[in-house]
């Protein structure tokens, strides 16, 4: 196929919109998803599927947001960087815990209280 003084192959073409036979990811990618108007992430490391939540509803800005996540962790497993946990690929919000008020309040005493 000849476009604008460039030629290319069918296999060329074809090998540019095709995805892997299987429809399986390539080994070490991981994949923005959409699951009920949000983008999660979605791959496999050490044998084990992971799935997290970004956080991010399914619309342009978010969806660039999630892919630079993507790339984020695909760069963390190749440098060896990666986080087991993930608590670093989760949205800030997600892993804040609300801790109970602990502090001891005085006992009011009988005459207090009458």
């Amino acid at each position: 196929m000849e476009h604008f003084g460039v030629v290319q192959s069918y296999q060329q073409v074809h090998a540019m919109y095709s995805k892997p036979p299987t429809g399986e990811a390539p080994k070490g990618s991981v994949q923005v998803i959409t699951s009920h108007g949000r983008l999660p992430l979605r791959f496999r490391f050490a044998g084990e599927r992971h799935y997290i939540s970004v956080g991010l509803p399914d619309r342009p800005e978010g969806r660039k947001l999630a892919e630079m996540k993507a790339r984020k962790i695909e760069l963390d497993m190749i440098s060896g960087n990666f986080d087991q946990t993930l608590a670093k690929y989760k949205p800030q919000s997600s892993l804040k815990v609300a801790s109970p008020d602990i502090t001891p309040k005085a006992t009011p005493r009988l005459s207090e209280l009458w």
